[in-house]
C-alpha cells in the first residue's frame, strides 16, 4: 500500500489556521450546560401493577436522578407501604431516561356490615384505635406519576 502527500501551499496553509482561529471562539461562546431540571411524566391510571414504566429525557440529556409518586383515586386509600412494593427504581441502560416497576394497591373503605363471607384475598379487616373495625376491599392498583431529572453534563458515574 502506497502512501499519498498531499502538498498545501504555504498560502492555503496560512488561511487554513487563521479559519482554524476564527471557528475556535465560536464554539468557545456556545451556550453553556443547562442546570439540571425535572421532567414530570403523564398520570399513569392503574400504573403501580408491576409493569415497568419509563419516562425519558430530552435528546443529548442524561438522567441525573429520578422518582415516582403514587396516588389514590377520590374514594380510596393506599395499602400499607412495604419495601415489596417497588422493585425498580433507576436509570436506564444508557442513563437517556428512568425506569420504575411499582406495585401498590388501593382500598374502599366500608363500615363492617354483616354479608356473606368473601374470599380472602378481597377481604382484609383493619381495627381502628377505638376498638371497632372496618372492612377494606381491592380497588385496583394506584396511579403512578414518573419523575426524571436531567441534565447536559454526562451521566454519573456508576451509572
Amino acid at each position: 500500500m502506497t502512501a499519498t502527500r498531499v502538498r498545501v501551499p504555504l498560502a492555503a496553509a496560512g488561511a487554513l489556521a487563521l479559519l482554524g482561529c476564527a471557528v475556535a471562539p465560536a464554539t468557545a461562546l456556545a451556550d453553556p450546560p443547562q442546570p439540571p431540571h425535572e421532567i414530570t411524566g403523564q398520570l399513569i391510571p392503574g400504573g403501580a401493577d408491576g409493569t415497568r414504566h419509563e419516562v425519558l429525557c430530552p435528546p443529548q440529556q442524561h438522567a441525573y436522578g429520578g422518582g415516582y409518586a403514587l396516588s389514590a383515586r377520590t374514594g380510596t386509600r393506599l395499602s400499607e407501604d412495604s419495601p415489596a412494593d417497588v422493585w425498580e427504581n433507576r436509570p436506564n441502560d444508557n442513563a437517556s431516561g428512568w425506569i420504575v416497576t411499582v406495585r401498590k394497591t388501593t382500598w374502599l373503605q366500608q363500615p363492617q356490615m354483616p354479608q356473606k363471607p368473601k374470599p380472602q384475598h378481597e377481604q382484609h379487616e383493619q381495627h381502628r384505635p377505638d376498638g371497632g373495625s372496618e372492612e377494606r376491599h381491592d380497588a385496583g392498583p394506584a396511579d403512578l406519576t414518573l419523575y426524571v431529572t436531567c441534565s447536559d453534563e454526562s451521566p454519573m458515574h456508576g451509572m
